[in-house]
Protein backbone atom coordinates (compact mmCIF):
# COMPACT_ATOMS: atom_id res chain seq x y z
CA UNK A 1 0.00 0.00 0.00
CA UNK A 2 1.07 3.54 -0.69
CA UNK A 3 -0.39 6.81 0.52
CA UNK A 4 0.02 10.16 -1.22
CA UNK A 5 -0.80 13.43 0.54
CA UNK A 6 -1.42 16.58 -1.50
CA UNK A 7 -1.69 19.58 0.80
CA UNK A 8 -3.61 22.67 -0.29
CA UNK A 9 -4.81 20.99 -3.43
CA UNK A 10 -6.82 24.10 -4.33
CA UNK A 11 -3.48 25.72 -5.26
CA UNK A 12 -2.58 23.18 -7.97
CA UNK A 13 -1.82 24.60 -11.39
CA UNK A 14 -3.88 23.53 -14.44
CA UNK A 15 -1.33 20.90 -15.59
CA UNK A 16 -1.29 19.33 -12.12
CA UNK A 17 -5.09 19.34 -12.00
CA UNK A 18 -5.19 17.49 -15.31
CA UNK A 19 -2.71 14.86 -14.10
CA UNK A 20 -4.56 14.45 -10.82
CA UNK A 21 -7.89 14.07 -12.60
CA UNK A 22 -6.44 11.32 -14.81
CA UNK A 23 -5.04 9.56 -11.71
CA UNK A 24 -8.38 9.80 -9.92
CA UNK A 25 -10.24 8.40 -12.93
CA UNK A 26 -7.97 5.33 -12.99
CA UNK A 27 -6.38 5.11 -9.54
CA UNK A 28 -3.49 2.69 -9.10
CA UNK A 29 -4.48 -0.34 -7.00
CA UNK A 30 -3.64 -0.27 -3.29
CA UNK A 31 -3.07 3.50 -3.28
CA UNK A 32 -4.71 6.09 -1.10
CA UNK A 33 -4.64 9.70 -2.27
CA UNK A 34 -5.47 12.37 0.27
CA UNK A 35 -6.17 15.94 -0.80
CA UNK A 36 -6.38 18.69 1.78
CA UNK A 37 -8.21 21.91 0.99
CA UNK A 38 -9.43 24.85 3.01
CA UNK A 39 -12.70 24.96 1.08
CA UNK A 40 -13.81 22.28 -1.42
CA UNK A 41 -15.63 24.97 -3.41
CA UNK A 42 -12.17 26.20 -4.48
CA UNK A 43 -11.50 22.88 -6.23
CA UNK A 44 -12.42 21.86 -9.75
CA UNK A 45 -15.85 20.17 -9.46
CA UNK A 46 -14.75 17.12 -11.47
CA UNK A 47 -12.05 16.41 -8.89
CA UNK A 48 -14.42 16.93 -5.96
CA UNK A 49 -16.95 14.55 -7.51
CA UNK A 50 -14.34 11.77 -7.56
CA UNK A 51 -13.33 12.17 -3.92
CA UNK A 52 -14.77 11.08 -0.61
CA UNK A 53 -15.02 14.04 1.75
CA UNK A 54 -13.66 13.62 5.29
CA UNK A 55 -13.81 16.58 7.65
CA UNK A 56 -11.05 16.72 10.24
CA UNK A 57 -11.89 18.46 13.46
CA UNK A 58 -9.41 20.79 15.09
CA UNK A 59 -7.38 19.30 17.92
CA UNK A 60 -8.45 20.02 21.47
CA UNK A 61 -6.36 22.68 23.17
CA UNK A 62 -5.15 20.10 25.69
CA UNK A 63 -3.97 17.83 22.84
CA UNK A 64 -1.98 20.69 21.28
CA UNK A 65 -0.49 21.64 24.65
CA UNK A 66 0.40 18.00 25.37
CA UNK A 67 2.21 17.65 22.05
CA UNK A 68 4.11 20.89 22.69
CA UNK A 69 5.09 19.71 26.17
CA UNK A 70 6.31 16.41 24.71
CA UNK A 71 8.41 18.43 22.25
CA UNK A 72 10.15 20.20 25.13
CA UNK A 73 8.19 23.46 25.45
CA UNK A 74 7.67 24.88 28.93
CA UNK A 75 4.16 24.44 30.38
CA UNK A 76 3.49 28.21 30.14
CA UNK A 77 4.67 28.40 26.54
CA UNK A 78 2.69 25.29 25.59
CA UNK A 79 -0.48 26.68 27.16
CA UNK A 80 -0.09 30.08 25.47
CA UNK A 81 0.63 28.60 22.04
CA UNK A 82 -2.17 26.05 22.38
CA UNK A 83 -4.67 28.78 23.28
CA UNK A 84 -3.83 30.63 20.06
CA UNK A 85 -3.48 27.62 17.77
CA UNK A 86 -7.15 27.23 16.73
CA UNK A 87 -6.62 23.49 17.16
CA UNK A 88 -3.66 23.32 14.78
CA UNK A 89 -0.43 21.80 16.08
CA UNK A 90 1.43 23.16 13.05
CA UNK A 91 0.23 26.69 13.78
CA UNK A 92 1.15 26.32 17.46
CA UNK A 93 4.68 25.20 16.56
CA UNK A 94 5.16 28.24 14.32
CA UNK A 95 4.13 30.75 17.00
CA UNK A 96 6.94 32.69 18.63
CA UNK A 97 6.33 32.67 22.40
CA UNK A 98 8.61 35.67 23.06
CA UNK A 99 6.80 37.71 20.41
CA UNK A 100 3.43 36.66 21.84
CA UNK A 101 4.49 37.79 25.31
CA UNK A 102 5.67 41.13 23.91
CA UNK A 103 2.33 41.59 22.13
CA UNK A 104 0.41 40.66 25.29
CA UNK A 105 2.42 43.17 27.32
CA UNK A 106 1.74 45.86 24.71
CA UNK A 107 -1.98 45.08 24.73
CA UNK A 108 -2.17 44.92 28.53
CA UNK A 109 -0.43 48.29 28.85
CA UNK A 110 -2.70 49.71 26.16
CA UNK A 111 -5.84 48.56 27.92
CA UNK A 112 -4.77 49.64 31.41
CA UNK A 113 -6.60 52.73 32.59
CA UNK A 114 -8.40 53.49 29.32
CA UNK A 115 -11.89 54.77 29.84
CA UNK A 116 -12.50 57.36 27.14
CA UNK A 117 -13.46 56.57 23.54
CA UNK A 118 -10.61 58.72 22.18
CA UNK A 119 -8.13 56.72 24.28
CA UNK A 120 -9.55 53.54 22.74
CA UNK A 121 -9.16 55.06 19.28
CA UNK A 122 -5.54 55.95 19.99
CA UNK A 123 -4.87 52.33 21.03
CA UNK A 124 -6.44 51.12 17.78
CA UNK A 125 -4.32 53.56 15.77
CA UNK A 126 -1.17 52.54 17.63
CA UNK A 127 -2.00 48.88 17.15
CA UNK A 128 -2.56 49.15 13.39
CA UNK A 129 0.53 51.37 12.97
CA UNK A 130 2.65 48.44 14.15
CA UNK A 131 1.60 46.50 11.03
CA UNK A 132 1.85 49.23 8.41
CA UNK A 133 4.68 49.34 5.98
CA UNK A 134 4.71 49.36 2.21
CA UNK A 135 1.65 47.10 2.60
CA UNK A 136 -0.47 46.21 5.60
CA UNK A 137 0.72 43.04 7.37
CA UNK A 138 -2.75 41.48 7.58
CA UNK A 139 -1.53 38.19 9.04
CA UNK A 140 0.36 39.98 11.81
CA UNK A 141 -2.57 42.24 12.59
CA UNK A 142 -4.99 39.29 12.60
CA UNK A 143 -2.73 37.39 14.99
CA UNK A 144 -2.55 40.34 17.37
CA UNK A 145 -6.33 40.83 17.22
CA UNK A 146 -6.75 37.12 18.04
CA UNK A 147 -4.46 37.66 21.00
CA UNK A 148 -6.46 40.74 22.05
CA UNK A 149 -9.68 38.70 21.87
CA UNK A 150 -8.14 36.01 24.06
CA UNK A 151 -6.91 38.62 26.54
CA UNK A 152 -10.35 40.27 26.74
CA UNK A 153 -12.00 36.87 27.12
CA UNK A 154 -9.73 36.02 30.04
CA UNK A 155 -10.45 39.39 31.64
CA UNK A 156 -14.19 38.71 31.38
CA UNK A 157 -14.05 35.21 32.88
CA UNK A 158 -11.83 36.44 35.70
CA UNK A 159 -14.17 39.37 36.38
CA UNK A 160 -17.06 36.89 36.56
CA UNK A 161 -15.26 35.01 39.33
CA UNK A 162 -14.05 32.07 37.22
CA UNK A 163 -10.27 32.49 36.90
CA UNK A 164 -10.02 28.72 36.41
CA UNK A 165 -11.52 29.20 32.93
CA UNK A 166 -8.74 31.56 31.79
CA UNK A 167 -6.83 30.34 28.75
CA UNK A 168 -3.71 32.46 29.01
CA UNK A 169 -1.02 31.49 31.52
CA UNK A 170 -1.15 33.69 34.64
CA UNK A 171 2.25 35.25 33.84
CA UNK A 172 1.56 35.80 30.14
CA UNK A 173 1.57 39.59 30.32
CA UNK A 174 4.95 39.82 31.97
CA UNK A 175 6.44 40.31 35.42
CA UNK A 176 3.91 41.06 38.12
CA UNK A 177 0.96 40.01 36.01
CA UNK A 178 -0.33 37.88 38.83
CA UNK A 179 -0.11 40.65 41.41
CA UNK A 180 -3.06 43.04 41.25
CA UNK A 181 -2.36 44.43 37.82
CA UNK A 182 -4.64 47.15 36.52
CA UNK A 183 -6.55 45.08 33.99
CA UNK A 184 -7.38 42.02 36.04
CA UNK A 185 -4.95 39.50 34.62
CA UNK A 186 -4.19 38.01 38.00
Amino acid sequence: RRMVLIRRAENLNPASIGALLKTLEEPPPENIIILTVQDPRDMVPTIVSRCRRVNFRPLEESEVAGALLAAGHSPEEARLKAALSSGSLGRAQKLDAAKLRDELQFLARGLAGRAEPLEDLSLAQELTARFRGAVLDRAGLTGTLDLLGLLLRDMAVKASGRPDLALLPPDATGPGAGKNDMIGLA
